[in-house]
């Protein structure tokens, strides 16, 4: 359901201002902070950030006082770009930081940002302090402690702030990290499979790994293996709809005909659950296409065996009845 807020009036706006900063700013500044945010809080929030950033307000004896602005300052024109902007006047180390943040996701742990950095410590005090991040509930991990991103929208401006060739060594990175440690488990699989799947995105792996063929073929099939398996395991929920998305994620990744196989025979295992009778067939036979083991093949066939059969009349299609003999005769020679 989407609630729908309505912009701030400018006197809320302004008063919202006030509260900020507890000092009058001059007519011509509140002016322009409250028209150009239109009544978005959080707008409202990164402009009188960009001031502060800017030494437009400064912070003396305890109180704000209103400054020069530098030469050539502006207030950007969205939320977007001031956001941008802010982010632009970090050091270098913070601001790869963040953007090292937006890639493991809403929320962190410093050790993962560090392990992106190769080993290089940003003073996450002050991307708190500019109020990029916050401190986040839930129990911290190794002493560390728990951060979040403050707004979607911060995370969001990171993210795309990073250049694809490098966005996607960052999410490979974290993923074979995460792989290494106790995170290789199936509580993790749908996170893994989405930072791995990410690496190796069909539109930008040529940017990312260009130069390197051998890694891209690995990272791939780690995507495939960590989307079949998040598959598997969303439909043992039965949350169908998110498992047939993975596995097709896993199909439009795949090369190796045997993955293949097995990604299409989870597909058609699926589909019987969601009662899609065309679509488990379809499924089921291009996997039996496939490099299947006899064993694999045998389960195939008895799966549609009993489909045929058994749960006949729960399709609109009929099914191919001689594929009941089939895996009989698959299952004999076992």
């Amino acid at each position: 359901t989407t609630i729908w807020l309505e912009p701030l009036p400018t006197e809320a706006a302004s008063r919202m201002v006030d509260e900020l900063l507890s000092v009058d700013l001059p007519a011509e500044l509140r002016d322009l902070v409250v028209g150009r945010a239109e009544g978005n809080p959080f707008y409202v929030e990164e402009l009188v950030g960009a001031l502060v950033d800017a030494g437009v307000l400064e912070r003396r004896e305890g109180e704000w006082v209103v400054g020069e602005a530098p030469a050539g300052f502006s207030v950007p024109d969205t939320v977007h770009a001031v956001l941008a902007a802010r982010m632009d006047r970090l050091p270098p180390t913070e601001k790869a930081a963040l953007q090292a943040a937006s890639v493991v996701g809403r929320s962190f742990w410093p050790g993962s940002v560090v392990h992106l950095l190769h080993g290089d410590e940003p003073d996450f005090g002050l991307l708190e302090e500019r109020d990029f991040i916050r401190r986040a509930g839930g129990s911290p991990s190794a002493g560390e402690p728990h951060y979040a991103i403050k707004h979607a929208l911060t995370r969001e401006v990171a993210y795309t702030s990073i250049p694809k060739a490098r966005r996607g060594r960052l999410h490979a990175a974290l993923a074979s990290w995460l792989e290494r440690s106790e995170m290789a488990k199936d509580e993790s699989a749908s996170l893994l499979a989405y930072h791995y799947s990410e690496a190796v995105r069909p539109e930008d792996a040529d940017l990312a790994w260009g130069d390197d063929p051998d890694e891209l073929e690995r990272l791939r099939a780690r995507a495939v293996h960590w989307l079949r398996r998040a598959g598997e395991l969303a439909r043992g929920r039965y949350e169908m709809e998110e498992a047939i998305e993975l596995l097709n994620r896993g199909i439009a990744l795949c090369d190796d005909p045997y993955e293949l196989a097995l990604l299409w025979r989870e597909v058609g295992r699926t589909q019987a659950l969601r009662y899609d009778g065309e679509g488990m067939r379809v499924a089921l036979l291009r996997s039996l296409e496939g490099p299947l083991d006899d064993a694999e093949r045998a389960d195939t066939y008895a799966f549609l065996a009993f489909q045929a059969s058994i749960r006949s009349a729960m399709w609109s299609i009929r099914l191919n009845r001689s594929l009941i003999g089939r895996s009989r005769s698959s299952l004999r020679g076992l």
